[in-house]
């Protein structure tokens, strides 16, 4: 229903906020600012919230009645009627969530607010929907901030591009908050000039719609631009119900009760306030040494490459990405591309031009080559976090499986040496999935830990008692830096004759040390079948995607990229040997380990 294509307008033409747009509409923009001038200016027909909405969409011949119980979703038809959630003081249950999921599933359409912070250290948003459909809400100021485009007017205004339309729909969302979706699951969206406002989703045989704020159609505001168009346009065709949370209880009842607990929650909040006082150590920060390491490297990378020769390196990797999200992409012409850029991206195409033209001064100042950083992380973050990927290869043949009756697993703890240890606990926790898959299927599954104190190396052996041995074995690993015990198993392992069914190595690669590994193991590839799983350095990512400001920054961005594509690269050259390379986050590796096994290997017969 929402087809957001962000494509170029020209302002040749007349396309501010003020213009009539979107002709090609049943109602125009022009009618639906007449409409709701109208409706506000006259006396509210009932007071209830959002009575001046209610109004408007009564006058565009949209029925629609209010709400106060969840039971009305048992009797609301699915097909046909639109329900509206905005004004939400309590959190939903999961017994809400499933009884309102379960409506969109048989194809109603919701509108409701995602207004909840995203809390990293817990993982959650304390939203029980927004947590089911994974969708994050984020402060705006932590986002990258760059400057409007040239031909942006409007940088604050939210824009909705639709097909065939020459002019966007303009919207006034509160730009502090961002909605984000980390799994690709969106459909459409509208942004501001670097957040996104609005998002849309299909789920089963209906449809979901996300605003981050719920003012825009209050009293006050659903007069402005196009906010009232908005709310017709996402419910129009259909019958509309609005949900209101049941009144308050009346103050005064469960007074005694709530000193009780007021008291008890005092004195966690002092506990909680003296913990959090304490500096934070988790596995997603990097150390100022790191960050020293990395700023160094990224001024190595542009001495060795200059300025113009790193920033066509981000070009050719923003390029290569585009190609994961639209096959045939590298076959179309540059200006095709640009447009399917600004679709996946939701980027003016001029902003697209300036990003990925290369300039035509040999030396670029420090200021000019922050900014051409600032606008290719920007594009490139737009195109969506990439999921766990992985490049099958060979699946082994009846034959090989007959012949080979047992599986290696290599776990390599050199990445997690001194820190990270939840990485560590997620990459045990894949050896053991496979390892218990493997036994099941009925081979004899060995086991050998390298870059820890002391190694481990455990025979191959069958039965289900064969897991309690690897879990002992696996419970207290001392990880070290990376030293040569890695190279000595896979070296033993080519001079071995065994046949076996299949290698695993489980590793992080957050180093560019690993010629003879990268070496050993695509010759290993030529004999047996070879699954790596190898875990992304989410800390690293994860300040890839921090606003780039300054040179230090963009020196910063620098050394981080070019550590990613040489991990990129090296997972490349392994897949082109042979190797299954699964590229996934820690706390998915496990999940998409058992999930390659069963795709490479069927239980023996």
């Amino acid at each position: 229903m929402l087809v957001a294509l962000a494509l170029w307008v020209s302002l040749t033409g007349a396309s501010g906020p003020d213009s009539p747009r979107l002709l090609d509409q049943t109602l125009d923009s022009q009618s639906a600012r007449q409409s709701i001038v109208r409706i506000v200016a006259s006396p509210p027909s009932a007071n209830t919230p959002y009575q001046s909405a209610r109004d408007f969409l009564q006058a565009q011949g949209l029925s629609n009645h209010t709400t106060r119980t969840w039971a009305a979703l048992d009797t609301l038809p699915a097909a046909g009627n639109s329900l509206i959630l905005l004004d939400r003081q309590t959190p939903l249950s999961t017994q809400q969530v499933d009884r309102l999921l379960g409506w969109v599933e048989r194809g109603g359409r919701l509108l409701t607010v995602a207004d909840a912070l995203w809390d990293e250290a817990g993982a959650t948003s304390g939203d029980a929907l927004l947590d089911r459909l994974q969708i994050r809400v984020q402060l705006s100021a932590q986002l990258p901030q760059l400057p409007p485009a040239p031909d942006d007017e409007y940088p604050s205004l939210t824009k909705l591009y639709l097909e065939d339309e020459e002019a966007p729909a303009y919207f006034s969302f509160d730009t502090q908050r961002h909605l984000d979706d980390p799994t690709g699951k969106v459909q459409a969206w509208a942004n501001s000039n670097g957040a996104t406002h609005l998002m849309q989703m299909t789920y089963g045989d209906g449809l979901i719609t996300l605003v981050s704020d719920a003012q825009l159609w209050k009293r006050e505001q659903i007069q402005r631009y196009d906010n009232a168009w908005l709310l017709w346009y996402l419910n129009q065709a259909s019958e509309v119900t609005w949900l209101f949370e049941p009144a308050a209880e009346q103050p005064g009842r469960y007074v005694p009760w709530a000193l009780v607990v007021l008291l008890l929650a005092a004195g966690s909040g002092l506990w909680w306030i003296r913990t959090r006082r304490r500096p934070y150590q988790g596995s997603n920060v990097l150390d100022r040494h790191e960050l020293r390491l990395l700023r160094e490297h990224g001024r190595q990378c542009l001495r060795e490459q200059g300025p113009q020769g790193f920033l066509g390196t981000l070009r050719r990797d923003v390029l290569q990405r585009a190609c994961l999200h639209h096959p045939g992409f590298d076959k179309l012409a540059v200006a095709e591309k640009w447009q399917v850029l600004a679709q996946l991206s939701q980027h003016s195409t001029r902003s697209i031009g300036a990003a990925l033209m290369p300039t035509d001064r040999r030396r670029l100042s420090s200021r000019a080559f922050t900014r051409a950083v600032a606008q290719l992380q920007s594009l490139r973050d737009s195109l969506g976090p990439m999921s766990a990927g992985a490049r099958v290869n060979r699946p082994s043949s009846a034959a090989a499986r007959q012949a080979s009756q047992a599986v290696l697993v290599l776990l390599d703890c050199g990445a997690w040496a001194g820190h990270r240890e939840t990485d560590l606990k997620h990459a045990t926790h894949a050896c053991l999935q496979v390892s218990e898959a493997a036994l099941a299927d009925g081979y004899a599954v060995g086991l050998q830990v390298s870059s820890c104190e002391p190694p481990v190396s455990l025979m191959p052996q069958r039965g289900a008692e064969h897991v309690q041995h690897m879990v002992k074995a696996l419970a207290h690993l001392q990880p070290t830096s990376p030293t040569a015990n890695l190279a000595a198993n896979l070296e033993a392992l080519l001079a071995d004759d065994q046949a076996w069914a299949l290698v695993v190595m489980v590793a992080g690669f957050q180093g560019d040390d690993e010629p003879p590994t990268v070496a050993a193991l695509s010759t290993i590839a030529a004999r047996h079948p070879v699954l790596l799983l190898s875990l992304r350095d989410e800390p690293l990512e994860r300040l890839g995607q921090q606003p780039v400001r300054t040179r230090p920054d963009a020196l910063l961005y620098c050394g981080v990229m070019q550590r990613l594509l040489w991990r990129q690269g090296l997972h490349d050259r392994l897949a082109a040997a042979g190797v299954t390379v699964v590229d996934a986050w820690p706390g998915e590796i496990a999940t998409e380990a058992l999930l390659r096994y069963r795709s490479l290997h069927q239980p023996r017969v």
